[in-house]
């Protein structure tokens, strides 16, 4: 068996020993044959697949049916054929087709060449639009694939383009973008110098070194320096040879003995002097004397001269500078062109900054949106809608789209019920921006809304989905936007649409806020809907996840909507101690004011207990004790109020102000103590708290009551003298009734000539308590005289419905003078309810005859009759009318505030609670 063995390797070794070359040049001619037929087949497959996405791109619907056989390969040169097309539309739908984890793989290597193709599309805010409305928020790494591949390109345009796409969408940039920008922005040195002031210190090595070659191309040493000041130190030896260059190349563009730079900068002062000092010759002279040179000398000279031509008003020579100087290749820069119209509002020449912002397209210059907003901004405060509206056109014609804060500053032009057509404009500004608009924008068009009394508008801005611009996909309304709406509809009394607004909010699922759901409660309580407001807090309380939004400024609301029902406020203040809701000083006040206003004064040592008791305890302020003081002075406590006062004067924390002190006078009127009274005026004038024609009121009804009428005289004039006011009408209504309280007919008629005198119009309560007066005292004549006083004039006061029957009770029912009478007035009343619907008619001073006022001024005390009152009144009806009243313009009284004393406390805790 091994000989057997032997002898047949020993063939074998013999047998391959003659073929083995045959073998090897065999083997090599398979596997080169096998490459070559692989390939070839691979091309085929290949081949196919192209014919059949063709065929599948003619018939779009069938190909994104689910199950079509596409292949990613075949979808992504779909997309990519539509963007080589420009179509993004179209490359989107197509992304859109496909299954969310197909969409997230291919977006990595889609998003970049969709950026691209967005940044150069002719309208960028709506292409913009697209992409955000298809992917949100972009990656920056997505921005710097695009970036770096315009830069591989060598297009620097491009870049700019993807910037400002960047902007539009929100994309942060880093530091490949930065970097790669300073190289497209070589040859802008305005815009070189903003992005090095937006990258973030201390600069990059890599962005540093851009900028310094940048630089190169600028010829900006200025630059340089800031580079290396913004630098980070451990870098500076790296950037020191790039600044050398820097250096080098500056002085290359200002060889000395070309241009003398000192020269240029005399001559640059020189021609600012003239401009200072209204010399346009001279500064024309002084620049024509050196020839413009390219470069940041000759930019210097012709920022001068273009502000002396403008500080001599004379526009169309500026002009005449800057195209003279494009021909030289000299342009103002955009910095140049920003910082000129910043100082020319600096200085108030408005007129000059809006002419270079008009003619901005015409001479070339390329001048920030910001100095647009500055100048609109101007013309908004002013008021000037005309040239707002022109400088929004002037805007669009240099490019610029109105964006967010153009429609910001517009809508404070927005104040009245006039300016609805200026707010239509707004919205349909902001509806043109197409991209999404913010809540602080939605919230002043609101409010706006409300301003102009046009819900209309409101509801127009909402059912077109103001929030949605830029497509449907856009966010949902905002828990502060509806929280605007719900307050905008409630101050209209739209009750119906407040629930709405709230079931549409909880319908999609917006959370509510503390304000959401305090405007909500203020809505309801605002039109008499407390119950419902405070079922609404009950709600929101059981809710585990919302319990945290119920807080003491919801509850302070929810009692002002109970003044009347102080049982309910003590309900709601026990609820919020049994739910800890922690009780401020607002909150107690208005409980206090509750109570004070209800004349249930014996509730108020528990809540000051509950104060003191408080963690941490829970201090009284001025109006804690304005507050009980007026409650004590309405329940006819005057000794308490006055001892209260007295432990705060001696406390020393807080002064009486002058509703304190009213409240005070007006219990010493009640209970008739004079004494009192003129005790806490001379305290006012030591205190030196200003006294109102309120104060007057409450001192002259006292000083009447108690036969003091020279004493009520002197004090109107001497407090009306040294605090330097006027009386009003009420305070002479006072007076006059003080007089006849004290039988002086005569010295209340001369009240009558010295309120004409003083330029004041009586009102009907003023003829009202003169014709009760005389018909108290007897004096039926004067009092019919008086009541036809009262009824002339196109806007006459006239009496009310009372007093007429007093009187035509003493005329006699059916005497033929009562029934004159009744005409008389009953006209005057029909002229009162038309000027009441002509309110801006003017009105004017009421002049009667003379003989009228003469016999009404002479009122003698035993002259009444029926007879003469007959006679009077027919001869007024028959004769010829007189010559008509000029009545004055009622002036509103500060009196009318002091009035509703009882409601101011309640007022000033919602104030503060707001």
């Amino acid at each position: 068996a091994t000989m057997l063995y032997d002898v047949t390797v020993a063939a074998v070794n013999e047998f391959f020993s003659c073929v083995w070359v045959e073998a090897v040049l065999f083997s090599f001619a398979a596997m080169t044959y096998l490459a070559v037929s692989g390939r070839v087949v691979v091309n085929k497959r290949q081949q196919g697949e192209l014919r059949d996405c063709t065929v599948a791109k003619g018939a779009k619907a069938a190909s994104s049916l689910p199950g079509s056989g596409m292949n990613n390969e075949s979808e992504l040169m779909q997309i990519f054929a539509s963007l080589r097309r420009g179509r993004l539309q179209e490359a989107i739908a197509l992304l859109r087709q496909l299954p969310d984890e197909k969409m997230k793989a291919m977006s990595d290597k889609v998003i970049p060449k969709l950026l691209t193709v967005a940044a150069t599309a002719a309208d960028a805010p709506a292409a913009a639009a697209l992409v955000h409305g298809a992917f949100g928020r972009i990656r920056p790494q997505m921005l710097d694939m695009a970036m770096l591949e315009a830069q591989r390109k060598r297009n620097a345009r491009l870049c700019g383009q993807l910037d400002r796409l960047a902007k539009l969408l929100c994309i942060p940039r880093s530091d490949i973008t930065f970097t790669t920008l300073a190289w497209s922005y070589a040859s802008d040195a305005e815009a070189l110098k903003e992005l090095m002031h937006q990258a973030s210190v201390p600069l990059t090595k890599a962005f540093a070194k851009a900028v310094l070659q940048a630089c190169a191309a600028t010829k900006n040493v200025e630059l340089v320096v800031e580079i290396f000041e913004r630098a980070d130190p451990a870098d500076a030896a790296a950037l020191r040879s790039h600044a050398e260059q820097i250096a080098n190349r500056a002085r290359l563009a200002y060889p000395c003995d070309k241009v003398n730079v000192t020269e240029y900068d005399a001559a640059a002062s020189v021609i600012q002097e003239c401009g200072q000092s209204k010399d346009l010759e001279g500064a024309i002279a002084e620049f024509e004397q050196h020839p413009l040179v390219r470069g940041h000398m000759g930019e210097k000279l012709l920022k001068k001269i273009v502000q002396a031509c403008i500080s001599c008003g004379n526009w169309n020579m500026a002009k005449k500078q800057i195209l003279k100087a494009q021909q030289h290749g000299v342009r103002l820069t955009r910095v140049y062109a920003a910082d000129m119209i910043k100082s020319l509002l600096a200085a108030n020449d408005h007129s000059s900054a809006e002419l270079l912002l008009h003619d901005a397209v015409e001479l070339g210059l390329r001048i920030p949106q910001a100095c647009y907003h500055g100048v609109l901004q101007v013309h908004a405060l002013a008021g000037d809608r005309d040239a707002a509206w022109r400088l929004v056109a002037d805007m669009r014609s240099a490019a610029l789209l109105p964006n967010q804060v153009s429609c910001s500053i517009l809508l404070k032009m927005v104040s009245s019920p006039a300016h609805a057509v200026d707010l239509s404009k707004i919205i349909d500004l902001a509806e043109s921006m197409r991209l999404p608009a913010d809540d602080v924008l939605l919230c002043s068009i609101t409010e706006a809304c409300l301003r102009v009394g046009r819900l209309d508008l409101l509801s127009h801005a909402t059912a077109l989905g103001l929030s949605k611009i830029g497509g449907s996909g856009g966010p949902t309304l905002s828990a502060p936007l509806y929280g605007a709406m719900i307050k905008g509809f409630g101050r209209a009394g739209e009750v119906d649409r407040v629930w709405a607004l709230w079931h549409e909010m909880q319908s999609k699922d917006v959370e509510p806020t503390e304000i959401t759901l305090g405007c909500m409660v203020e809505s309801l309580v605002a039109n008499s809907e407390a119950d419902a407001a405070w079922k609404l807090v009950q709600d929101i309380w059981q809710d585990q996840g919302q319990r945290h939004l119920v807080n003491t400024v919801i509850y302070s609301t929810l009692m002002k909507g109970f003044t009347a029902q102080p049982d309910k406020v003590e309900a709601m203040y026990l609820e919020m101690r049994e739910r800890r809701i922690e009780c401020n000083t607002i909150t107690y006040n208005t409980i206090l004011n509750h109570f004070a206003q209800n004349r249930i004064m014996h509730r108020l040592p528990q809540i000051l207990e509950d104060m003191r008791a408080s963690t941490p305890p829970v201090e009284p302020d001025i109006v804690t004790y304005s507050t009980i003081i007026k409650g004590f002075c309405a329940s006819g406590n005057l000794d308490q109020a006055l001892e209260l006062q007295k432990e705060m004067l001696a406390d020393g924390k807080f002064m009486p102000d002058e509703m304190m002190y009213n409240s005070l006078l007006d219990g010493c009127a009640r209970e008739h103590r004079l004494s009192d009274a003129l005790r806490l005026v001379d305290e006012m004038r030591n205190n030196r708290v200003r006294p109102s024609n309120y104060t007057l009121n409450m001192l002259v009804k006292l000083l009447g009551r108690c036969k003091k009428l020279g004493k009520a005289f002197s004090v109107v004039d001497q407090l009306s003298a040294e605090f330097g006011f006027r009386p009003s009408i009420q305070v002479y209504t006072c007076l006059i009734q003080a007089c006849f309280q004290n039988r002086q007919p005569a010295k209340a008629m001369s009240l009558l000539d010295r309120i004409f005198e003083h330029g004041l119009c009586p009102d009907q309560k003023t003829y009202v308590a003169l014709v009760r007066g005389h018909l108290q005292m007897g004096l039926l004549d004067t009092a019919v005289e008086l009541v036809h006083l009262a009824c002339q004039g196109e806007q006459p006061a006239a009496v009310d419905s009372q007093c007429l029957g007093d009187v035509l009770a003493r005329l006699g029912e059916r005497s033929k003078a009562a029934a004159a009478m009744k005409t008389l007035v009953e006209e005057a009343w029909r002229r009162q309810r038309a000027t009441c619907r002509q309110v801006s008619r003017q009105a004017v001073r009421p002049q009667p005859e003379s003989k009228m006022k003469a016999r009404v001024r002479s009122g003698r005390d035993n002259g009444s009759g029926h007879q003469r009152a007959e006679s009077q009144v027919f001869s007024a009806a028959e004769a010829p009318k007189l010559q008509e009243a000029k009545h004055c313009k009622r002036t509103s009284s500060s009196e009318s505030r002091a009035s509703t004393w009882s409601s101011g406390i309640a007022s000033s805790c919602s104030t503060a609670a707001s």
